[in-house]
């Protein structure tokens, strides 16, 4: 009976636990999803202050860049991420030695293709920003762009290596 008794309350304690971890599991999601907005919040109001001191463009200039810009950043993050699996899937395919030269060729032209969508898209973004930027502010602001994107993922990697150092373990636990 006490048997019984303890298997049972184990199978209810690890029940527990994998109800809780899967709630846990969502909770972080959604924070990781909340911190994401507010990180891409903070990142536009840096690229507004910036852009205004750099270029003393006026607000309603300055706007109509932000509008255009954030428009084009979601597609090309998509791009990105895309031509990440793409590089990923070609990494796996010649690690494995069994892809035939056929598909390889077909990963190879899918990444091509991924950086002429982005090529076209960067293309797009500085017609629509021509439409109401002169072309000296349309060049500074091009230079900006890389400068600003430079930084942040600069500022990015050294969060995540921070952290990857903070977290770090060193195999002596208890000393």
């Amino acid at each position: 009976m006490k048997r019984l008794y303890l298997i049972a309350l184990c199978s209810v304690i690890i029940v527990g636990l994998l109800l809780s971890s899967g709630c846990t599991k969502r909770a972080r999601e959604e924070a990781r999803k909340e911190r994401r907005g507010d990180i891409k919040a903070r990142i536009t109001e840096l690229k507004k202050h910036a852009i205004t001191k750099t270029m003393e463009l006026d607000e309603a200039t300055l706007n109509k860049v932000i509008e255009v810009t954030d428009g084009y950043d979601e597609r090309k993050i998509a791009l990105f991420k895309q031509r990440r699996e793409n590089l990923e899937a070609l990494r796996t395919a010649l690690k494995s030695e069994k892809a035939t030269d056929l598909e390889v060729k077909a990963l190879i032209d899918a990444l091509d293709k991924s950086d002429e969508d982005l090529f076209m898209l960067r293309q797009e973004e500085q017609k629509e920003l021509s439409t109401f930027l002169t072309t000296q502010q349309l060049g500074r602001y091009l230079l900006f762009d890389e400068k600003f994107r430079r930084e942040v993922r600069r500022h990015i990697e050294s969060k995540k290596d921070s952290r990857r150092n903070k977290w770090k373990w060193d195999g002596r636990a208890g000393k």
